[in-house]
C-alpha cells in the first residue's frame, strides 16, 4: 500500500519519523482504519480530491485540482480513510512536536482537527512543483524544502514534558508540575499549543501504542497491559474501546502490518 523511507538528513531525522508513498502499481480501492498517534502529518496530493465527515476520509481522482496539502493532526477515534483512485501521495510523518519546527505557527493551528487544508502559500507552491518531478527525485526534493522551511524554536519545555511522559505512564499533571517547576495549567497550555491534546489524551495514546508495539513483539495482552501500567483489565479494555471502537483482543485479531515499518491497520 505504502512505499516507505526515512530521511537521509541527519538534521531532518530530529524532526521527521518517515516519509510514505502511496503505491499506484496494480491499485485497488483502499479502504481502511488508522488509529490515533501521537505524531502528526503533512500529505502533499496531486489532482485528487480531499474530502472528510464524520472521521471518514475520502480521496479521489480530480484531474482539475493541481495540489492540495493536508494536515492529519489532532485525533483522539479511529480515522477510516478510503482511497477509491490512485493518486499521488506523498505523506510527512513527524514526530510528536516536530510539524512545529517548519512553520512559523504551531500545531494547533496548523493541525488542531482530525485533517485540515493547509493554508500556506508557501507550502501549496512547493506542492505545485513536487510532481512534475521524476518519481525517483521527489523526496530529495522534499527534503531540501523542509530544510529551508526550518524555524528556530526553543520546544525545550514541551520535549521535556513529553519525554518524561514517556517513559513514565503514571505520572499525574500536579506530580509533573512539581517536577517542572511548572504550573499544571501551563502544562495543559503546552500540551494543546504544541501537540493539540491534553497530557492525559498524550499518555493515553502513548500507551496504545506500546501495546502495538509489543504486541508486535508477541507479548501476551496480559504482559502488555501490565508493563503499560493500565490499572486493570477494564482499564485496558476501557482505553482500547475509545481509540479503536473495538476491545483488545479484537484489535489484535484484525490488524495488518503494512510496509517495512509497523504501521497498524484494519482493512475494511
Amino acid at each position: 500500500m505504502y512505499n516507505v523511507c526515512k530521511p537521509k538528513s541527519e538534521i531532518l531525522k530530529k524532526y521527521i519519523s518517515e516519509f510514505t508513498l502511496l503505491k499506484k502499481e496494480n491499485f485497488k480501492p483502499i479502504n481502511y482504519l488508522a488509529f490515533p498517534h501521537n505524531n502528526s502529518a503533512i500529505v502533499f496530493l496531486s489532482k485528487a480530491t480531499v474530502s472528510y465527515n464524520d472521521y471518514k476520509i475520502t480521496v479521489s481522482q480530480n484531474p482539475n485540482n493541481v495540489q492540495s496539502v493536508v494536515a492529519l493532526g489532532k485525533y483522539l477515534h479511529p480515522l477510516h480513510l478510503f482511497y477509491s483512485d490512485a493518486v499521488d501521495e506523498i505523506c510527512i510523518n513527524f514526530t510528536p512536536t516536530g510539524l512545529n519546527y517548519f512553520f512559523k505557527q504551531n500545531f494547533k493551528q496548523i493541525a488542531g482537527k482530525p485533517i485540515q487544508f493547509v493554508n500556506n502559500e508557501i507550502w501549496t507552491n512547493f506542492s505545485k512543483q513536487l510532481f512534475n518531478y521524476p518519481k525517483q527525485e521527489r523526496i530529495e526534493l522534499l527534503e531540501k524544502f523542509l530544510l529551508s522551511q526550518l524555524q528556530e524554536k526553543d520546544l525545550s519545555i514541551i520535549e521535556q514534558l513529553t519525554n518524561i511522559l514517556t517513559n513514565d505512564l503514571t505520572i499525574k499533571v500536579k506530580d509533573l508540575a512539581l517536577k517542572t517547576n511548572l504550573s499544571p495549567r501551563t502544562i495543559n497550555r503546552l500540551f494543546h499549543t504544541y501537540l493539540g491534546r491534553s497530557p492525559s489524551a498524550f499518555k493515553k495514546i502513548q500507551r496504545f501504542r506500546n501495546a502495538i508495539e509489543m504486541k508486535n513483539n508477541h507479548n501476551s495482552l496480559t504482559e502488555i497491559s501490565l508493563l503499560n501500567e493500565y490499572y486493570d483489565s477494564a482499564h485496558f479494555n476501557h482505553e482500547f474501546q475509545e481509540l479503536t471502537n473495538t476491545n483488545p483482543t479484537s484489535f489484535f485479531n484484525q490488524v495488518s502490518k503494512v510496509g517495512d515499518e509497523k504501521f497498524s491497520y484494519i482493512f475494511m
